[in-house]
């Protein structure tokens, strides 16, 4: 079970407040890093079919109070998991079924899990 990737996917859909259709299809090239944040552009949104927008960045800040749960960190972990780094105009997430692959992984972590979210 790649738990990175679901960490990463939820991580980054949740710190974007973003559908996930726009997350599974986002780009390697679609992400910068300044000052202290990393910047995403979406090529189409919901609201934004044409991409007309595209020049608008959401940020995503990292969490250093709460390493568990930050976009950076994340993002890091799942690099390092990944055989091959992808680049350009490579998807963040190859594959054609990302979503589904996340729900599946995502699914087996609540049941693996089960109780200590109950407790929560």
């Amino acid at each position: 079970m790649n738990a990175s990737f679901v960490l990463y996917f939820l991580t980054m859909e949740w710190s974007l407040v973003a559908i996930a259709a726009n997350v599974t299809k986002s780009h390697v090239d679609h992400i910068q890093v300044r000052d202290d944040c990393i910047v995403m552009y979406f090529a189409h949104t919901k609201n934004d079919q044409e991409g007309i927008n595209m020049s608008k960045p959401w940020h995503i800040y990292a969490n250093p109070l709460e390493p568990s749960i930050c976009p950076v960190t994340a993002l890091g972990l799942n690099l390092f998991t990944i055989p091959q780094l992808p680049t350009g105009q490579q998807q963040q997430f190859p594959g054609r079924f990302q979503y589904k692959s996340f729900m599946k992984l995502f699914h087996k972590l609540i049941i693996l899990y089960r109780d200590e979210l109950v407790q929560l």
